[in-house]
């Protein structure tokens, strides 16, 4: 508890009581455009995803930003994993030989991020998660195992360890804020996906994964509870997945510098290619 700051115990004492109290009080039945969004099931989200994040910061917290970059990361990727990449990015540009480290971080966070979504689609629907362990879980070992070539080159070298500055999940802010976005993205997918097909949906989940991975993932999961063919929702998330790594790619490199997006680009090129050649060759895009 010592590693907690007040402001810490104060947010999630707060998240709690919220949480317990109002949740139960929120209507439990759909309404809106196209009948789809649930004020229930979407607090059951923010909690649900406030939670996680908030396993992956106590555990940041508990250990420190000092006890090695790959076990900072991964727990980084249980919060954000966008987070990391812009901390390494930043520092790395301030301070050159921080590249390396930062880069082994960013790609231990981006592998992490594919089990947080297995992880929560096994929670909510294990036998999609099934389907997507060849795609997230072949994308995740790769991105481990880059990041651990990365770690073997900064052997090598002096290390410095740089801190990662995570904001408590538990805030209302933040938790507010995703499930308005998470009501959003369903909205748009189920949308894409009743006037446009399943293409409109694959468009809706590229176009989402540039921002946050967890809402698509949540909302293809409530459609594939809805009717949406398992194979739509496999290859939606994996979409939606690939392209948030390519935007944390764009973002080491416009922050980060030449020298972080050289020691990255490398493990994301790696991760994309695995996600894209998994995806064609279990053939979720064409499954008949």
């Amino acid at each position: 508890v010592e590693h907690l700051s007040d402001d810490d115990i104060y947010a999630t004492a707060k998240f709690i009581i919220l949480a317990l109290v109002v949740l139960p009080l929120l209507p439990d039945r759909t309404f809106g455009p196209l009948d789809v969004l649930n004020p229930f099931h979407t607090g059951i989200m923010v909690v649900l995803i406030a939670g996680l994040s908030f396993l992956g910061y106590l555990c940041t917290r508990l250990i420190g930003p000092n006890k090695g970059l790959i076990t900072t990361g991964i727990l980084g990727g249980l919060v954000s994993s966008t987070a990391v990449t812009m901390s390494m990015a930043t520092q790395a540009r301030s301070t050159p030989h921080l590249a390396l480290p930062g880069a082994m971080a960013i790609l231990a966070a981006s592998s992490t991020m594919f089990t947080r979504m297995l992880v929560i689609t096994g929670l909510l629907l294990p036998e999609l998660s099934l389907m997507l362990l060849a795609p997230l879980g072949g994308m995740a070992i790769s991105g481990y195992v880059m990041s651990g070539f990365l770690y073997l080159k900064a052997q090598r070298t002096p290390n410095h360890s740089p801190d990662i500055e995570h904001r408590n999940p538990f805030e209302l802010r933040p938790a507010l804020g995703f499930g308005v976005l998470y009501a959003g993205v369903l909205l748009l997918s189920k949308t894409a996906q009743t006037y446009l097909g399943d293409q409109g949906l694959y468009a809706s989940s590229l176009l989402a994964g540039t921002t946050d991975v967890d809402a698509i993932t949540l909302s293809v999961i409530r459609l594939t509870q809805d009717g949406l063919s398992e194979w739509t929702a496999a290859t939606a998330i994996t979409l939606a997945a690939m392209t948030n790594t390519l935007v944390k790619a764009c973002l080491a490199g416009w922050f980060g510098g030449k020298t972080l997006i050289t020691y990255v680009a490398p493990g994301m090129l790696t991760i994309l290619l695995v996600g894209s050649a998994i995806l064609f060759l279990f053939g979720f895009t064409h499954p008949y």
